[in-house]
């Protein structure tokens, strides 16, 4: 009687039966493109270090853009802002915190925390500024560029222009935004000059990977910004608004635009606003791809105009809310998004109401030492910040 034998293992020692592995077919780049252009930054700054060429493909630019452009789609439907509440100021004076909050949410995660404590004396920081997902932190002594999504920091060079004091007011005059032609983001900041103080000039850095240095434009700006403000980047141009008029005559066009391409001023054509000569506020921004002027006059109206134009704006009268001056910070067919001071309320076109949506003194911020605060001093920073796979450090270390 024939019996088959076993080994120890309880396996038939037949050779027959071993199967060579199968070879799983190649997915195609382009697929592979497109799963992980859907997936959030975090999980692509891990599945960087899977293969060389997933690394090259998730630094690539056309992966950046695209990433982009499905996370401005994304934060339309889900939008979230960053904040730079002013906490424990006396206590810990240099340091700058930011948090990422989400509308429906009574907290506020911690995202970043910039520690300048190296810095004897304390830092003051202008308004912060913001361009695809990065973010301008401008103080008096130094200028950050950062990505909160990687929580990668860039230090900006100092500048070898004695006249940037940090008393000046003009340091404060600043912008962030993206040249299309090169896709080099670039930060421009306005100085004084000590023997004309009506006279300003404006100095540019461009964020490369070969070289990083602050020069000067072709031409100084035709026309002075007399307060503390932060530039509007929108279709490849930096805006600044001329609501307060230092120098006579004053110009026909109250919106100065800065070129990021040719690197040129020019004045562009303001709404048609019959308040702009009596003193009314005015804010710029930009509203789901168009660039928004907010015009408060003296009947407690806000009246938004609206264009999708940078160059020659034709100006769209859109919104007339009958509300106390606040900063639209969204929008979408059903209402706006705003914020005054501590409080963010959402305005509803249909019922023309307002109502309340959360209290930045009341949030509960997440982090080392969090706690709900009782009180916000002020808000450095509350704007819509996408996550944005940008990469910092690979600029850092090239040059």
């Amino acid at each position: 009687m024939y019996m088959k034998t076993t080994n120890k293992t309880g396996f038939m020692p037949n050779h027959k039966r071993l199967c060579r592995p199968t070879r799983l077919p190649e997915i195609p780049g382009d697929l592979i493109s497109e799963i992980l252009v859907r997936l959030p930054v975090r999980s692509l700054l891990r599945f960087k270090s899977v293969c060389r060429t997933w690394h090259a493909t998730i630094s690539g630019r056309s992966f950046i853009s695209t990433h982009l452009q499905r996370s401005f789609s994304d934060h339309q439907r889900h939008p979230s802002f960053l904040i730079s509440p002013d906490l424990q100021a006396k206590k810990e004076p240099n340091k700058i915190r930011l948090y990422r909050w989400q509308k429906g949410q009574d907290s506020a995660r911690l995202v970043y925390t910039l520690d300048l404590q190296r810095d004897s004396a304390p830092v003051q920081v202008y308004m912060l500024g913001h361009c695809n997902g990065l973010v301008l932190i401008p103080t008096d002594t130094k200028m950050y560029v950062l990505n909160p999504s990687t929580r990668e920091l860039l230090t900006l060079p100092e500048s070898t222009r004695e006249m940037l004091s940090p008393s000046s007011i003009f340091r404060s005059i600043v912008g962030l935004g993206l040249d299309p032609s090169t896709n080099n983001y670039k930060v421009v900041r306005f100085f004084s000059y000590p023997s004309d103080l009506s006279r300003m000039g404006m100095e540019i850095c461009t964020i490369t990977e070969t070289a990083r240095a602050w020069r000067s434009p072709v031409a100084d700006p035709p026309y002075p910004i007399s307060d503390y403000q932060t530039a509007t980047f929108f279709q490849g141009s930096l805006f600044w608004t001329l609501d307060e008029l230092i120098l006579m005559p004053p110009p026909e066009c109250r919106l100065l635009r800065f070129c990021l391409k040719d690197e040129v001023f020019s004045f562009v054509m303001h709404p048609p606003c019959p308040g702009l000569d009596d003193g009314d506020e005015f804010t710029l921004n930009v509203l789901d791809g168009e660039l928004c002027l907010a015009q408060f006059d003296s009947s407690q109206r806000m009246v938004m105009w609206m264009t999708n134009d940078a160059v020659n704006p034709q100006w769209d009268r859109r919104y007339v809310l009958h509300i106390e001056p606040s900063l639209t910070i969204a929008i979408s067919h059903h209402g706006l998004l705003l914020v005054d001071r501590h409080r963010v309320f959402q305005y509803d076109f249909q019922s023309q109401k307002t109502e309340d949506v959360a209290r930045l003194d009341g949030l509960k911020y997440d982090g080392p030492g969090s706690s709900t605060i009782k009180y916000v001093h002020r808000c450095t920073c509350f704007v819509d910040v996408v996550p944005c796979i940008e990469s910092l450090i690979a600029i850092d270390s090239a040059v």
